[in-house]
């Protein structure tokens, strides 16, 4: 993939947009105090036990944190529309408990998707199957879910736990799609969107709606198209960075990963309209990925793959454009900003 790299990054400007794209992971990546948290709840559940470094193992390494961000601006964003009242403090802690929820069902699923994809890293480090064992990394992952599933009786509220439901069935079932082959064999960009929402923005979308439901319900639909929109976006930028990112960039497989996996992301859809020589080539599974890059590119299946991203991100915007003004509501403006400043930065690239 070295030849393809040089492709896409030709000039040394190519390559300073690809860095400012991946800023994206640098600012989420800063340290988010949940973490310890979350660790401190691991170490009280298994002191002196073997499975406590291995649940700890992908909190003890900086992430985007790009969930927990999210949700903990949306959460201040509703809260500025109630008057401050005995119960507010309830609500945020409540609202704390969501958000590290969120992220350690997020990080559940990596332990899994190491073992299905058989990774060998994950954060920049090896990942929990290569570093112990996939008996360990399923292990981990199911205990960092059941001590996530525990917080639900904390929170107690009927509506935070049927999102939270929700959002493990869709993580089952996105996995189950992406692994039925169904997106990898047509030319279905709802089809892949779906997918995304399932593996990705379903997430953030319940997070976004549990938060909002603990403080003022009226706001929860908002809440939860927000966090719909921008988690679709997330992934689309994400898929993109797999086209003109390193695994070192990255911290985990990229480099056109999910083409050697046999994955069609909205880059390689889109691409794929306007080739046919690229439909060939994916009907006949072949296997040479450099040159699938090279169509990719030529055909501008990034820059529409960007696109489709600043769309989404857009819709994000304006699911809260009428909530009033706050800081919290700023750093959601933030937060989309750097989705559509990303985007916008490929628009520099000679592709």
């Amino acid at each position: 993939m070295d030849t393809v790299r040089r492709l896409v990054l030709q000039t040394s400007r190519q390559t300073t947009v690809v860095r400012k794209m991946n800023s994206l992971t640098v600012v989420q990546g800063q340290q988010w105090e949940g973490q310890k948290k979350i660790v401190s709840r691991f170490e009280s559940a298994l002191c002196g036990t073997d499975l406590l470094p291995v649940s700890k193992y992908l909190f003890s390494v900086t992430g985007k944190n790009i969930r927990p961000r999210i949700i903990s601006a949306m959460a201040g964003a509703v809260n500025a529309h109630r008057e401050e009242d005995r119960d507010m403090v309830e609500v945020e802690l409540k609202q704390d408990l969501v958000t590290q929820m969120c992220e350690m069902y997020h990080t559940a699923s990596l332990y899994h998707d190491d073992v299905i994809d058989n990774a060998d890293m994950r954060r920049g480090q090896p990942s929990v199957p290569a570093a112990w064992s996939t008996k360990h990394a399923v292990m981990g992952g199911d205990f960092v879910l059941a001590v996530a599933y525990s917080m639900l009786a904390e929170i107690d509220r009927e509506e935070v736990t049927s999102c939270m439901s929700r959002v493990v069935k869709d993580l089952v079932e996105g996995e189950l799609l992406q692994m039925s082959g169904k997106v990898d064999m047509e030319d279905n960009l709802d089809l892949y969107k779906y997918k995304c929402y399932l593996k990705t923005a379903s997430l953030i979308a319940n997070g976004c709606r549990s938060v909002a439901s603990l403080s003022d319900r009226r706001l929860a639909d908002e809440a939860e198209q927000f966090g719909r929109e921008i988690g679709i976006a997330f992934q689309v930028v994400d898929d993109i960075l797999d086209f003109v990112s390193s695994p070192e960039e990255l911290g985990k497989p990229g480099g056109g990963a999910d083409i050697l996996a046999g994955i069609r992301t909205a880059p390689l859809i889109l691409a794929a309209r306007q080739s046919a020589r690229l439909r060939r080539m994916l009907e006949e599974g072949t296997g040479d990925c450099e040159e699938i890059v090279k169509i990719v590119v030529a055909e501008g299946g990034l820059e529409q793959a960007r696109d489709v991203a600043n769309l989404h991100a857009a819709e994000a915007l304006k699911a809260v454009e009428g909530w009033k003004e706050s800081e919290s509501k700023n750093d959601l403006r933030e937060i989309v900003k750097i989705f559509l400043d990303g985007n916008l930065l490929l628009q520099e690239c000679n592709f």
